[in-house]
């Protein structure tokens, strides 16, 4: 009896031992069993833990055990958004600089300035220099945003903060430094593909080394004219300020990118000299040959006019590829009923053949409209997806889906 119960002991302690030397915390981190066999794939927790977006449901999760935790800490610091304060930029950067494995998690990085950092960001020189330090520990960043305040910028002489990013940046957003002050950063990150920059540009400065592969751009209209070669750019979103000669001359400046332009986006905030769309459509059908989508929208409060005038509808009949065509008018009601959209409408269908669809807005609603098809009539987005469910798959849809999202909001 004795013996028999000595050899259990023993066994069971010898079971025990084998255990714990054939699952260390370091299998269970990796989903080992004690035969070395995973329990699941490491990719199959990332493909499940990145279908979760709230941020506090991937704090809890990565509580819960080893493996879970390093997959929701790299969707966690993969998209970083840091809140517009004075302490959540440092307390970020100094984590990033402690922690060398999640600097490198890391793919894109939107940065809000808070207005302190932008008036008197002498005060905060070591604040600046800790994020400095830790946008040079994002080796392999991909997108960068900078956000500031809409009616100041910073210094210029502080863009130094940037010197030490090195990553391969395919995005680049900035509205916080001058735009002529980031062209020494625009020269060293000749790989950014989209670019989106506030405020007024110098003429004649993007020399033919800076930025090659740009292919979407957002600026202000007098950046297209500081380019001095063409650019193989897809997408453009301008902002206009006034209607003169040389943002006439901006506008013709399209001319170098329209072999490859498919998307246009204007934004025009005139308020004296309104830029009319009859003129706005004689220029950028000559500038814009291979035109596929078109949007365009008015601020200005007294134009409704002049935008579904017969004149500025005819004028379509000089676009020969169009096919989307979207109409924006803020601070104003479009039309009286369904009846009489659907009027501009098939004027715009008749004096554009290849046109196929006309989505026009106003401060309430969202009219759609498509060739042979109803005028539908809502106030929300998803009106839009669900409406072009019927349409033929073509490859322009996921580039008018796209506008749709920022554009019509």
């Amino acid at each position: 009896m004795f013996d028999r119960k000595r050899k259990w002991v023993i066994h069971r302690m010898a079971s025990k031992k084998t255990r714990q030397n054939c699952t260390t915390p370091e299998d269970v981190s990796l989903g080992r069993t004690v035969h070395n066999l995973p329990l699941f794939p490491p990719e199959l927790y990332r493909d499940i833990i990145e279908w979760i977006t709230d941020r506090q449901d991937l704090c809890n999760l990565s509580l819960t055990s080893r493996i879970c935790s390093a997959e929701a800490q790299r969707a966690l610091y993969s998209i970083v958004d840091l809140p517009k304060n004075t302490r959540a930029p440092v307390l970020w950067a100094d984590t990033i600089v402690r922690h060398h494995q999640k600097a490198l998690m890391v793919r894109a990085l939107t940065l809000r300035f808070d207005l302190s950092f932008i008036i008197v960001p002498d005060l905060l020189l070591t604040s600046l220099q800790s994020i400095a330090q830790a946008l040079g520990a994002l080796r392999r960043l991909d997108k960068l945003v900078l956000i500031g305040h809409p009616l100041a910028m910073m210094h210029p002489i502080y863009t130094w903060i940037l010197d030490g990013c090195t990553a391969k940046l395919r995005t680049f957003h900035n509205s916080v430094f001058p735009s002529w002050a980031i062209i020494p950063f625009l020269s060293r990150h000749s790989q950014i593909r989209e670019w989106k920059q506030t405020g007024m540009f110098p003429r004649g400065i993007m020399t033919d080394t800076m930025l090659p592969h740009l292919t979407k751009i957002d600026a202000h209209a007098s950046t297209l004219v500081s380019f001095t070669t063409s650019r193989s750019l897809i997408q453009v979103r301008l902002r206009i300020d006034d209607w003169d000669r040389e943002t006439a001359r901006d506008l013709l400046a399209l001319s170098r990118f329209g072999a490859t332009l498919t998307t246009l986006i204007v934004e025009d905030s005139s308020t004296t000299n309104h830029l009319k769309l009859e003129e706005l459509l004689i220029h950028l059908a000559q500038a814009t040959p291979n035109l596929r989508t078109l949007a365009y929208t008015k601020a200005s409060p007294h134009s409704a006019q002049d935008i579904f005038s017969s004149s500025s509808i005819e004028n379509l009949s000089k676009f020969e590829v169009l096919e989307i065509l979207m109409l924006q008018l803020r601070r104003q009601k479009l039309c009286p009923d369904n009846h009489h959209v659907r009027a501009i409408a098939e004027h715009a269908f008749d004096r554009c053949p290849s046109l196929r669809c006309v989505a026009l807005k106003d401060e309430k609603n969202f009219y759609l409209c498509r060739r042979q098809g109803s005028c539908v009539i809502g106030d929300d987005d998803a009106l839009l997806s669900d409406v072009l469910e019927n349409d033929p798959p073509r490859p322009l849809e996921s580039t008018y889906l796209e506008i749709q999202s920022s554009y019509i909001a």
